[in-house]
């Protein structure tokens, strides 16, 4: 079976008609063909339907082309009496090809599709009319899932949340986000800190007068506890921690939403292995209920044929025995 052939498959029978292709290539010594085959995901009903279309009907999907031209020709006008004018042309041949999708899709033994299936294949119709590259993947028969698109340019662009770099010091600060270290107050008083005192070389009043020196004022006699020059956090390091803080923080923020956003298309990619599995499971068990059915016909059938060689035998033994007699 090739790999047109498995997509011409109903999706309820892709899953079976896949493991028996697969063991086919094994079997016929392709194993480089039995895992591509595997590896073929099951396309959605609409998906389906679009493949059956382009597969069975090339000539129907090919006459986009010429009104995919004009359209697009159009847009990059922007010609709006064009536009109106196609737009019923457009609604004709992609209502037409929907119809000869559903009506290919009944010939071949599949139920009527369901109206939301064929809204799908409507959406990717006409995503092929404004898309060359949807359109393209239309004509290989092999699309896995239905296409949309939205705007009115050649190439659908999609939306965009990025997290944006933290903003400079500077920055934030012309723009009123965040107000800059303010200025220390000149009238509070220093701890501790204070310029060094100038060499006394005069002759205290009460020292000339033979009366002796009153005590040179300590730090601690004015109040003051002294700290280590290294111990002094200034405005401008107590912002550059903040900053390094407020980057930190992002970083890990921009961390978490990135393992989140992978443990969720992790668990995506489970829940479709997960519900492929089940309907491999399913489908095995059918074809095995199947095949236990077919030998107990030949079984019946087996029984059928000793009877019929015992008799034969004991036909034949007779005629001999007869024979012997005429000698």
């Amino acid at each position: 079976m090739t790999v047109d052939e498995l997509y011409l498959t109903p999706p309820d029978r892709f899953v079976a008609a896949r493991t028996a292709a697969a063991a086919a290539a094994r079997t016929a010594g392709d194993p480089a063909g039995a895992r591509e085959l595997a590896a073929l995901r099951r396309p959605t009903v609409a998906a389906w339907l679009v493949n059956h279309l382009a597969l069975r009907d090339p000539d129907a999907v090919a006459a986009l082309d010429p009104l995919a031209d004009r359209l697009r020709a159009a847009q990059r006008a922007r010609d709006g009496d064009a536009l109106r004018d196609l737009a019923g042309e457009r609604r004709r041949v992609v209502g037409g090809l929907v119809r000869r999708a559903a009506a290919l899709a009944v010939e071949a033994g599949a139920a009527r599709p369901a109206a939301g299936a064929l809204a799908e294949v409507e959406a990717t119709l006409q995503a092929a009319l404004l898309d060359g590259e949807v359109a393209a993947a239309v004509r290989t028969g092999r699309l896995q899932r239905s296409a949309s698109h939205s705007g009115f340019t050649d190439v659908p662009r999609p939306a965009l949340h990025a997290v944006p770099d933290p903003p400079a010091p500077a920055d934030r600060a012309a723009a009123g986000g965040e107000r800059a270290p303010a200025a220390p107050d000149r009238t509070t008083r220093p701890r501790a800190v204070a310029a060094p005192a100038e060499p006394d070389t005069a002759v205290p009043a009460a020292a000339a007068d033979g009366a002796a020196p009153a005590p040179a004022p300590t730090a601690a006699a004015d109040g003051a506890v002294a700290v280590p020059d290294d111990a002094v956090v200034t405005p401008a390091a107590a912002a550059g921690d903040d900053e390094a803080a407020r980057d930190e923080a992002a970083r890990d923020e921009a961390a978490r939403a990135a393992e989140y956003d992978a443990t969720l298309a992790a668990l995506t990619a489970a829940r479709r292995a997960e519900d492929d599995a089940a309907r491999a499971l399913a489908d095995l068990d059918a074809r095995l209920g199947e095949l236990r059915r077919a030998a107990e016909r030949l079984q019946h059938e087996r029984l059928a044929a000793v009877t019929e060689r015992d008799r034969t035998r004991r036909d034949r033994r007779e005629i001999q025995a007869r024979l012997g007699k005429l000698d």
